[in-house]
C-alpha cells in the first residue's frame, strides 16, 4: 500500500512540473575570485542558449 502512495505522489509531483508556467533552473559556478572569468563565460553561454530556446517558443 505504501509503495502505491509513493508512486502516486511521485507522479503527481511530476505532473506539476510538466504543466508549470515557469521552469526554474539553477547553476553552481564561480562568479568571483580566481575562476570568475570561467564562471562568467559559463553564465553568458547558458543565458545565450536559454534566450535562443525562448525565442523559438520555449519548451
Amino acid at each position: 500500500m505504501s509503495k502505491n502512495i509513493l508512486v502516486a505522489s511521485f507522479l503527481w509531483g511530476m505532473s506539476t512540473l510538466i504543466w508549470a508556467d515557469d521552469i526554474t533552473l539553477g547553476m553552481t559556478t564561480a562568479l568571483t575570485g580566481s575562476s570568475a572569468a570561467l564562471g562568467n563565460n559559463m553564465r553568458a553561454g547558458v543565458e545565450s542558449y536559454f534566450n535562443y530556446i525562448n525565442q523559438q517558443g520555449g519548451v
